[in-house]
């Protein structure tokens, strides 16, 4: 009896359509995952940075709101104090340091604090001074309680919150005229004004925020080429006084910008 035996199996043609097929298969998951990492980062950054801009504008507006209040009705401080605070001269000024403008907003302050948070006691005029500025290649804002009737600094400046590039200010000047704001000026601007300062009614503040974080994005990167690298194509960011600011890293960056009234103007 003779038996014979089949063997079957698979050609070479089937073998290189699986394997081509495969990878695509592999192809396409790693596409999805490496889409879903950018998503996830793209969302953490936007995420930290609208964080950051919004603790650093809950500040700004609280004292803003605030500025010239006083338990004295018959002698009310100023609303933005433009004398000299220790080495600050004037204590709100434009374009004081690279990173921007100086704010000071005086009041007497209503919890007996000065904005980080030092007891001055009940009726103490102060004077809470905020800036950029960057310390170990982190730029933050700061803040400084100055006293105004003993004309010393409460406390150190402290930063009260990261990943803020640049502050800039403007001051909206009441028009008898009008009767209302008709146009916002910087601190030179009021300054030339006759009793510009006494005029001022709402604050305006623009803010640039970065995320912390360098990015691949190609609009924030350099290219280089053997030992060379060329002129890099950053982003460019335009705040209130019309200058462009580009910052030389690849980290992501937006502007916030927000107009307060000052309540006691009212």
């Amino acid at each position: 009896m003779i038996f014979s035996s089949k063997q079957s199996g698979v050609t070479l043609i089937e073998v290189m359509i699986s394997v081509t097929l495969g990878i695509l298969f592999l192809t396409a998951a790693m596409g999805f995952l490496v889409t879903g990492q950018q998503s996830f980062r793209s969302q953490d950054t936007g995420a930290r940075i609208q964080e950051n801009a919004r603790f650093s504008m809950d500040i700004l507006t609280d004292n803003i709101r605030m500025a010239g209040y006083s338990t004295n009705t018959s002698v009310a401080p100023a609303y933005i104090y433009r004398e000299a605070c220790g080495t600050m001269d004037p204590c709100a000024d434009d374009t004081a340091t690279v990173q921007g403008d100086r704010l000071a907003i005086s009041m007497v302050s209503p919890d007996a604090e000065d904005c980080l948070g030092t007891n001055l006691g009940v009726n103490t005029h102060v004077a809470n001074v905020f800036w950029v500025q960057t310390v170990d290649g982190i730029s933050s804002l700061y803040c400084r309680g100055w006293d105004v009737d003993n004309e010393v600094w409460h406390s150190a400046s402290q930063p009260l919150v990261d990943g803020v590039d640049q502050i800039q200010v403007q001051y909206g000047i009441y028009s008898p005229a009008t009767d209302s704001v008709d146009r916002y000026l910087n601190a030179a601007g009021v300054n030339a004004l006759a009793n510009g300062w006494d005029n001022v009614r709402s604050v305006r503040v623009a803010l640039l925020v970065q995320s912390g974080q360098d990015t691949d994005d190609a609009e924030n990167s350099a290219s280089t080429v053997g030992n060379a690298t060329f002129a890099a194509n950053y982003s460019t960011f335009t705040l209130l006084d019309g200058a462009a600011y580009t910052p030389g890293d690849r980290r992501i960056r937006r502007i916030f910008s927000t107009t307060v009234t000052i309540n006691n103007a009212l």
